[in-house]
């Protein structure tokens, strides 16, 4: 199961630039190999919304029912009682692996509540919003979306880029819906349940994200709680899109796997899943099935992908594989901790 972002729908994932990347023939999800659901939310796309009618009359949800109905849909009316891949923290058996791209494990803070907090404020305090039950959208919904005057190198470039996305997305959205959207968060906290996960879990964020910036090592902190998580931060360049990363595939579904078998024989030597060496992790740790006994492996770039292992031991699990972006820096691991990616 595919979820999409707030205020998205699963549309995003059938774009060219992610189901391009996805589910073709060999890649990450192949979908001549699995069955794939990819639902609309409560209040997003074609699911029920406050602009179906009630307005501001329609109750409040939150993330957790949200993680209900798509539960409900699963197991009552499609049939499913197990999943390969989705959500973690809910229905912590329900699934084989997880995978989160562009969010953190914490409530919701730093930017991310910033620009929430303005947008929904635009919103609600425009006399024009009437409590919700205005005929027009109000002018303050404008002043609530995103700012992408960063996309262009200058002043004129910034003004076209902003109004065409500016008009694109009041003709796609409705200003109750995207309140309710994003009120949606506010007591989203998974912390207290991350040690509960019992899935393979990998998390993608990206350096050049605005909403989630790496700085506050959020993701590097909360993951250590995860039983078998790891992350990566994909490096930033002149081609990513920040937070917009989440829709292009290209840059992050090389680092996705958790649906890939790892074909490792410790009798004598180790051998990774085959893909381009010049994404290959410069570092990768293996985790011994027996804990606390580990070993790490030090993969330079360019290096052969077979390497001696004195271990003798044999598994095709791919929630031992732990891994980083290229390039950057070790860190020395806490001995009191369990390992985690790094």
């Amino acid at each position: 199961m595919l979820l999409h972002a707030t205020t998205a729908s699963g549309a995003q994932w059938l774009t060219q630039t992610t189901a391009g990347n996805l589910f073709q023939s060999g890649q990450a999800i192949d979908a001549s190999k699995y069955f794939i659901v990819i639902p609309d939310s409560i209040g997003h796309g074609q699911s029920s919304k406050p602009s179906d009618g009630l307005q501001s009359g329609y109750p409040s949800y939150v993330f957790d029912d949200m993680i209900e109905a798509q539960y409900q849909l699963l197991t009552e009316n499609l049939g499913v009682d197990h999943l390969r891949l989705v959500w973690a923290t809910t229905h912590p058996t329900f699934m084989d692996n997880c995978c989160a791209v562009a969010c953190a494990p914490a409530e919701i803070g730093g930017r991310n509540r910033a620009f929430r907090k303005a947008a929904m404020e635009s919103i609600t305090s425009d006399p024009g919003y009437n409590g919700g039950k205005y005929t027009t959208q109000p002018r303050g919904f404008a002043l609530g979306l995103p700012d992408r005057s960063l996309d262009g190198p200058d002043r004129e470039s910034s003004d076209v880029i902003t109004n065409s996305y500016v008009q694109n997305e009041l003709a796609r959205q409705d200003a109750n819906d995207f309140v309710y959207a994003f009120a949606a968060s506010a007591d989203y906290d998974p912390r207290p349940k991350l040690g509960d996960i019992e899935a393979s879990f990998m998390a993608i964020n990206f350096e050049d994200d605005q909403t989630n910036p790496p700085q506050l090592k959020i993701l590097e902190r909360e993951i250590q709680k995860v039983k078998k998580g790891s992350f990566v931060i994909v490096p930033a360049s002149e081609k990513t899109y920040g937070h917009s990363n989440q829709g292009h595939a290209e840059f992050w579904e090389q680092y996705k796997l958790n649906l890939q078998t790892v074909s490792i024989n410790l009798k004598g030597h180790v051998t990774f899943p085959d893909l381009p060496l010049d994404i290959w992790p410069r570092y990768l740790r293996q985790i011994i099935q027996t804990p606390p006994t580990f070993w790490q492996i030090n993969l330079p770039p360019g290096s052969s992908k077979t390497l001696d292992a004195a271990t003798t031991a044999q598994t095709t699990d791919s929630r031992f594989l732990r891994h980083e972006a290229p390039d950057s820096e070790p860190r020395t691991p806490d001995a009191a901790l369990p390992p985690f990616g790094i």
